[in-house]
């Protein structure tokens, strides 16, 4: 288990918004997960607000979040150093740069002019 720095945040009194956050926290994850595969919408967003529902609502889920060997390691990177790395950040905009000239090319049709 790595150890990395961890923002101290209360967890809500409410059960009701305790669930809702866990609630939101789950439909985030899969967010994410759909955001990695469909072009232009963003992963690792959903990815941190699920971090940000489950630390306000589930000590547990957090944690888990956290350490799960695939999807915390994107939100990891928030949680320890409220940025994205700079590889993330290039790729990013590598890939949007990518799919928004893909998407012109295939509106405009230059070779049918």
């Amino acid at each position: 288990m790595t150890e990395y720095k961890r923002k101290k945040v209360s967890i809500v009194e409410s059960k009701t918004l305790r669930y809702t956050y866990i609630s939101l926290g789950i439909l985030c994850i899969f967010l994410g997960i759909i955001g990695y595969i469909v072009p232009l919408m963003p992963g690792t967003v959903f990815l941190i607000l699920s971090t940000f529902f489950f630390a306000r609502s589930s000590e547990k889920m957090h944690n888990w979040m956290l350490e799960h060997k695939i999807l915390g390691r994107f939100a990891k990177f928030y949680h320890e150093d409220a940025k994205m790395p700079l590889k993330a950040k290039i790729i990013t905009v590598g890939l949007i740069l990518v799919s928004i000239s893909i998407s012109l090319l295939i509106i405009y049709k230059p070779w049918n002019n």
